[in-house]
């Protein structure tokens, strides 16, 4: 029992350290990233570059407010969550997920046709935006109106019918977003929006583990589960917005090959 009570403790640990490093990575990365690029905007040359820097940087000043919010709801306490108090802290942790991706996604779709210079396939980038705000607003409702269909939540048939439903629906949205940008897109950056936006696709299938998770696990919130989450939606944040503010920077400045040169 000693020896059972000992690993659980060794995994929580672990957990909270693997848990702080990445949020504090996160939002390191998203501040310094921010500021690159606000001074890019203030150095380019054309309004287009200007525009798409300042975008940039408010898009990743934004997500490293958001992160510095993770890392304060992240902070170990004194004595061991129960297990109502473990779900309640994910509860938190992923309005502010979901708080951050309302605000910067529209900005970010906005600077990426910037970048592709201005080329949309289907519709108005007006309506990527608006497609990303449902998205959005599908996965807020999958997450705490159907608490990821966990079954001791959704026992209900009309709440996994209609969490089932957000879920398609917030793909749906995805697709046509990623088809309006990228669909016959012929620019000299070209390979790299695709790089910066079709990994948006994984947030998809983060949330479709989270979903067949929770079906095992639907008592509190696995430790496992949130630490993946964390390490996961963070690595995406990194790329999708931080780099992608390092980017714009450097080639608003001339200098893409001393950052992206490979």
């Amino acid at each position: 029992m000693a020896d059972a009570v000992e690993l659980v403790g060794e995994s929580r640990l672990f957990a909270v350290v693997v848990r702080s490093l990445a949020v504090r990575f996160v939002s390191g990365s998203m501040l310094l990233s921010g500021i690159f690029a606000g001074i890019a905007a203030f150095s380019a040359t054309t309004a287009d570059a200007q525009f798409s820097c300042a975008l940039a940087s408010a898009v990743a000043l934004t997500a490293a407010y958001h992160y510095f919010a993770i890392v304060a709801l992240r902070a170990p306490k004194d004595k061991p969550a129960t297990l109502t108090q473990q779900a309640f802290n994910e509860t938190q942790v992923d309005a502010v997920r979901h708080s951050d991706w309302l605000a910067t996604l529209g900005a970010l779709i906005i600077d990426l046709h910037v970048l592709a210079g201005g080329h949309t396939r289907l519709f108005g980038v007006g309506w990527s935006v608006f497609f990303l705000v449902l998205m959005v607003g599908f996965g807020g409702f999958l997450r705490f109106g159907c608490d990821e269909l966990a079954p001791s939540r959704s026992s209900d048939w009309t709440v996994q019918v209609l969490g089932v439903l957000s879920f398609l629906g917030a793909w749906i949205c995805l697709v046509l977003v990623l088809l309006n940008l990228l669909l016959n897109l012929e620019h000299e950056d070209s390979d790299w929006i695709y790089a910066f936006s079709l990994p948006w696709a994984f947030y998809g299938f983060i949330a479709l583990a989270s979903i067949i998770t929770r079906q095992f696990a639907p008592i509190g919130y696995p430790l496992a589960l949130s630490m993946f989450k964390d390490v996961a939606y963070g690595a995406l944040d990194v790329w999708s917005k931080a780099n992608f503010a390092l980017y714009v920077g450097a080639k608003a400045l001339g200098n893409l090959d001393a950052v992206f040169g490979f």
